[in-house]
């Protein structure tokens, strides 16, 4: 089983990185960083963002005042802890994003090599899916959520430290977020058991972006050594404390990965996951 605080020797880790870049181009077609646009993601995109003909109902303004200020003492219906978990997972990614792409620019500039900016262009489209997830119930997601400050202060560090510090605050977040979408699928198959059609729209979201999460994971282990891992793995479970008071609907819906380390097994084990994931993600 792959120990992902193992560092591989750096003839390996340069081969599989530019496997991984081939990989990206295949899977996302033409970047176009004006807009910052993926050209096959721009047609999958569409699908998704079209609402049902039929909506499932749900209660709007609950779920509106829920999204504002989730009350726990309050706890709505799993399908509406459900959804706003999904509507609110990627915030951090979002926020990071727009922190973060003009030094992963400059920096691809440099390198010549796109693939971190193919990586953030990713994040933007999994935003858009998982909002789109909100139209399964006719209601509208526009924006994505601001991550409170104590999100935001970790993904400043980010973006702002020098690369031997973020590269494994990256790391480790990347991991709890790939961990949090495993969840999220398993939880979604549970909890929309009943209506075989929504279950299937909102899997097929999170199973598109596992994928792509799980790459990010080999894109980032492949850039470390033996301390940068060790640093990694040292930091996960204090950032997971973190993240799970960030993700208070989560951890009500039982898809915060708690003891993280434990958890680990959902990204190496197949049983875990649908085939269709561990197909077509990359593993490095």
């Amino acid at each position: 089983m792959l120990d992902l605080f193992a560092a591989a020797p750096k003839d390996l880790r340069r081969a599989r990185l530019r496997e991984y870049g081939e990989y990206l181009e295949a899977r996302d077609g033409e970047l176009n960083l004006a807009n910052q646009t993926l050209s096959r993601r721009e047609d999958s995109i569409k699908r998704y963002e079209t609402p049902p003909r039929v909506p499932r109902e749900m209660d709007e303004a609950e779920f509106r005042k829920q999204y504002v200020s989730f009350d726990k003492r309050k706890a709505p219906s799993p399908e509406m802890l459900l959804l706003l978990s999904l509507v609110k997972v990627n915030s951090a990614e979002a926020y990071g994003v727009s922190r973060n792409f003009q030094r992963t620019m400059d920096r691809a500039l440099k390198n010549d090599d796109d693939a971190e900016l193919r990586i953030l262009c990713e994040e933007g489209y999994h935003t858009r899916i998982l909002l789109s997830s909100a139209n399964r119930y006719g209601i509208e997601v526009r924006e994505p959520y601001r991550p409170p400050s104590a999100l935001r202060v970790i993904i400043g560090s980010i973006a702002t430290a020098p690369m031997a510090i973020a590269r494994p605050l990256t790391l480790a977040g990347e991991i709890i977020a790939t961990l949090m979408f495993i969840k999220l699928l398993h939880a979604a198959e549970r909890v929309l058991a009943n209506d075989p059609e929504t279950r299937d729209a909102v899997m097929e979201r999170l199973e598109e972006i596992c994928v792509d999460e799980r790459g990010h994971i080999s894109y980032n282990r492949m850039h470390m050594g033996p301390a940068d891992l060790a640093e990694a793995r040292l930091i996960l479970p204090m950032t997971a404390r973190i993240m799970s008071t960030v993700f208070p609907e989560m951890v009500a819906l039982g898809a915060f990965p708690i003891d993280v380390l434990k958890e680990l097994r959902l990204l190496m084990e197949p049983k875990h996951l649908p085939e269709s994931v561990w197909r077509q993600w990359f593993v490095a």
